[in-house]
């Protein structure tokens, strides 16, 4: 199955983790029987959150971008 995705640039995480988690707020009360979905932004979520512990205090992330990637691209849809 083909992959999905988005390219984040560092400058762009933190909005992109706020969006994360009202994506996955909407999802709950909307969409709460599609837990495949929901699970997907969970682990983004957390992926963000492991880039801000490892980088915590350093003031920036040795990377020139972040790619998430899904088999969900109805979700991914909604993103671009």
């Amino acid at each position: 199955m083909e992959k999905q995705g988005i390219e984040i640039h560092c400058a762009d995480l933190m909005l992109f983790n706020k969006y994360l988690w009202r994506k996955a707020k909407e999802l709950e009360e909307n969409e709460s029987a599609n837990l495949r979905r929901i699970d997907q932004v969970y682990e983004m979520i957390k992926g963000t959150s492991k880039l801000f512990e490892v980088r915590a205090g350093h003031g920036f992330i040795e990377t020139d971008s972040i790619y998430f990637k899904t088999d969900d691209s109805i979700f991914w849809h909604g993103c671009l």
